[in-house]
C-alpha cells in the first residue's frame, strides 16, 4: 500500500518545511503582540490548554494524520496532485503568517 512513497519524497519534504515554518511563524507571532490569536477554534484551546508545545504537538499529529492519508492514495499521480494541493495551502498560510509579522506591528 505504501510502496510508492519512495516517489513522493520531494512533496513529502516540502510539506514538512511549510509545517515547520507554520508552527514556527505562528509562535513568533503570538510571541510578538497580544493582537494575534490562533483562529482554528480547536488548536486554540490547545495553545490556551498546554501553551506553544501542545500547539506545535498538535500541528505535528496533525500533519501525520494528513500524510498518513496521502500515502495511502494508490495512484502516484494523484497522490502528487494532492501533496501539491496540501502544499499550496499551507504554503499561502505560510506566506500570511510572514506578512503578518513583518508588516504588521
Amino acid at each position: 500500500m505504501y510502496g510508492h512513497v519512495h516517489e513522493l519524497k520531494k512533496e513529502v519534504a516540502s510539506i514538512t518545511v511549510a509545517s515547520i515554518a507554520d508552527a514556527v511563524l505562528s509562535i513568533s507571532l503570538f510571541l510578538k503582540s497580544d493582537t494575534f490569536y490562533e483562529a482554528n477554534p480547536f488548536a486554540n484551546w490547545v495553545l490556551q490548554q498546554f501553551g506553544f508545545f501542545g500547539l506545535v504537538i498538535h500541528k505535528v499529529v496533525w500533519v501525520f494524520v494528513a500524510f498518513s492519508i496521502l500515502v495511502s492514495i494508490s495512484d502516484v499521480k494523484m497522490a502528487k496532485k494532492a501533496f501539491v494541493a496540501s502544499i499550496v495551502i499551507t504554503g499561502s498560510v505560510v506566506v500570511y503568517s510572514f506578512l503578518l509579522l513583518v508588516f504588521v506591528e
